[in-house]
């Protein structure tokens, strides 16, 4: 059986320095889908094709899944960091943007210290 269905859009916004943009964006659901072996909150794998995308709730046969400490031993081995998470320290409030946030002591300094 085949359906048809339409696509959407989701809005990303660019930050300081690149412009918002809006992807396509799918949505499915429905009986038949676990009729047809997909289940809440298990994996699904999308592989790309000649013909477009191939969704299906097993892996594809042939496709060997790349661990993620192999992968990250590829990160390693170009000097990439791959477990250290540097959170930057935010800056005082502009103040041409005080207006918008409207901060008790207490969630000006929680601001403060994140």
């Amino acid at each position: 059986m085949t359906r048809q269905l339409k696509t959407s859009r989701v809005f990303v916004p660019g930050g300081a320095f690149h412009a918002d943009r809006f992807y396509p964006l799918i949505r499915i659901s429905g009986k038949w889908l676990e009729a047809h072996g997909f289940r809440e909150s298990a994996p699904l794998y999308v592989t790309e094709t000649a013909d477009g995308l191939l969704i299906s709730p097993h892996p594809p046969t042939g496709v060997v899944l790349t661990p993620l400490e192999a992968i990250k031993e590829q990160y390693k081995a170009l000097g990439i960091e791959t477990e250290t998470r540097i959170k930057p320290k935010r800056n005082e409030i502009p103040p041409n943007q005080r207006k918008y946030f409207k901060l008790t002591q207490a969630a000006k300094k929680e601001y403060d210290e994140y």
